[in-house]
């Protein structure tokens, strides 16, 4: 059953809309092109994982906030 927030109107959602949601709603939630997509929780490993690789840049740069480019093979 798909809850009634869910249910948009045929135009779908648009900023004002999400603007109103609840925000603990907004975490889990995007809107792509009018429609709501749930995002779904990350996995323990993912979050194990992001975070090695934060404590490493850390350690190497020395900061907190250094930023990191990476690109991809196109379609990737």
């Amino acid at each position: 059953m798909i809850p009634n927030w869910m249910l948009l109107p045929g135009t779908g959602i648009d900023a004002a809309g999400y603007d109103a949601l609840p925000a603990e709603m907004c975490t889990d939630i995007e809107i792509v092109d009018g429609a709501i997509v749930v995002r779904p929780a990350l996995s323990r490993p993912h979050q194990k994982i992001v975070r090695r690789l934060a404590n490493e840049i850390r350690r190497s740069t020395g900061s907190d906030t250094a930023s990191l480019s990476v690109s991809t093979p196109a379609g990737a």
